[in-house]
């Protein structure tokens, strides 16, 4: 499933999907505009449980660039995620991200003895 992602009507990110046809055999069949992870957790009782991201830097190719109003070879943000519900694969996602539009922000922790 391709989606191109806005905020406030601009485009972001672009979206590629692929989910777990067994699990989900009528996924398409549903109204998929909003949340994918609600449907999957309300309509298929999927909630995703976990996830691992993996981040890197790539230019925009020319798929993306004009769904992403960008010029080609423009930096992007390359997120892939495998998402998980217990003990089902549910999810691959690829998606690219304009940079001056998204940021991503992470945590690091470590439990001191």
């Amino acid at each position: 499933m391709r989606r191109l992602r806005l905020g406030d009507g601009e485009p972001y990110a672009v979206d590629d999907a692929w989910y777990n046809a067994t699990l989900v055999p009528d996924l398409l069949e549903n109204d998929v505009y909003h949340s994918v992870y609600t449907l999957l957790e309300k309509h298929y009782g999927l909630g995703v449980t976990e996830a691992e991201q993996t981040v890197t830097a790539v230019t925009a190719g020319p798929d993306n660039a004009p769904l992403l109003d960008v010029e080609p070879d423009a930096a992007l943000l390359h997120i892939v995620r495998y998402a998980r519900s217990g003990a089902h694969n549910v999810e691959f996602c690829s998606s690219v991200y304009r940079t001056d539009r998204y940021r991503l922000t992470t945590r690091v922790a470590r439990e001191v003895e």
